[in-house]
């Protein structure tokens, strides 16, 4: 007997947060019947409409509960956490449920994403700030996809974690303090194989000529904009060279377009004289210039240039996926794609998809 497939808590619990007031108490109500209804409920059973329903009681009205309660009070197996969460909300009580809910002990994995599901920032810290769940999965890879973008609270409570890998700190690297940088690119360097048949990116020598003279002019918007075309950023870049972090960006942007060690040096010495006075800042930016490989530099930056991983270490830690965050840059770089091995293509033939005009 095939099993039916079970829902997918976090998508119901998003459909029903993200389309307005009128679909939540009907989701709610539609899996208290069938749950009171189940002719058979298991353990697994009974946690999934726990962890569903404990996301989406929050968000209904304490008006439209009633039902709900009769529905599920004449159950035996209704998880008394919900009956409690019932009640709480009918009362005009637990208002703040899920960020306290976010905040328990004994929270476990199928509720944790229930709440994340709600799509609700405090939610979303509380959570990150919980010592006693273990934030793995596809619950570490959305809660690092909400950080990334701005780096605040939630990416630094991420950060002082021991769960997020090297791949998830590599995307909350605006967030991180300058020895956590500093291991993120030595970690990439030591753990992404850059295939030798890719040789290194070199910047035109028109561009590097427009660069250098972008910075001897002090004209730190245009310079941004030509590494942004260099790099093909989707805009722009608005950096500050006042802002060692912003600085540090610029250093990788100019290393991933491969512009030569003595010409990144050129540019920090000249296109900010304020900060050029300053030789420890000199000193930091033409290090890490130095000491990053550029497809390691592209990495950091989200680019689509970078390193293929080594074919031992793909699949051993989760690439983040950035629920929600189709316009911004991906996390982890895809690997390439490889003819599978012992596969190969006698001489003086080709596969059909090769030939007919217009085909090389």
């Amino acid at each position: 007997m095939i099993r039916p497939a079970e829902p997918d808590i976090a998508e119901l619990a998003t459909i029903a947060a993200r389309r307005g007031r009128g679909l939540r108490p009907a989701l709610l109500r539609l899996h208290a019947q069938a749950f009171a209804s189940a002719t058979r409920r298991d353990r697994r059973t009974i946690q999934t409409f726990e962890a569903l329903a404990s996301g989406l009681i929050p968000l209904v009205p304490p008006e439209m509960l009633a039902e709900i309660a009769d529905i599920l009070l004449p159950v035996d197996q209704t998880p008394p956490g919900i009956m409690d969460l019932l009640v709480a909300r009918m009362s005009g009580r637990g208002r703040d449920d899920p960020s306290q809910a976010a905040s328990r002990p004994g929270l476990d994995q199928a509720t944790a994403m229930s709440l994340c599901a709600l799509l609700r920032p405090d939610v979303d810290l509380a959570l990150a700030r919980n010592p006693h769940l273990r934030i793995d999965g596809h619950l570490l890879e959305e809660l690092v996809g909400r950080a990334a973008p701005d780096c605040g609270p939630l990416a630094l409570a991420l950060l002082a974690r021991a769960e997020p890998g090297l791949l998830h700190r590599a995307t909350l690297y605006r967030a991180a303090d300058a020895p956590t940088r500093a291991k993120i690119r030595e970690g990439l360097t030591l753990r992404l194989a850059v295939s030798a048949a890719l040789p290194p990116r070199q910047v035109s020598a028109a561009r590097r000529t427009r660069i250098l003279k972008h910075a001897v002019r002090r004209d730190l918007p245009s310079l941004l904009a030509e590494v942004g075309r260099g790099l093909k950023m989707p805009a722009p870049p608005a950096w500050r060279t006042s802002d060692i972090l912003e600085a540090e960006l610029l250093a990788l942007a100019l290393t991933a377009l491969g512009l030569p060690h003595a010409d990144c040096e050129r540019v920090f010495l000249t296109v900010d004289p304020d900060q050029a006075h300053s030789v420890a800042y000199v000193f930091r930016l033409a290090g890490i210039c130095r000491t990053t490989d550029p497809a390691v530099a592209a990495h950091v930056l989200g680019l689509g240039t970078a390193p293929r991983r080594s074919a031992r270490l793909a699949g051993t830690e989760a690439r983040p996926r950035l629920a929600g965050t189709k316009a911004r840059a991906a996390s982890a770089t895809p690997a390439l794609r490889t003819r599978r091995p012992g596969a190969t293509v006698p001489d003086g033939r080709r596969s059909r998809s090769t030939k007919g005009p217009g085909r090389s």
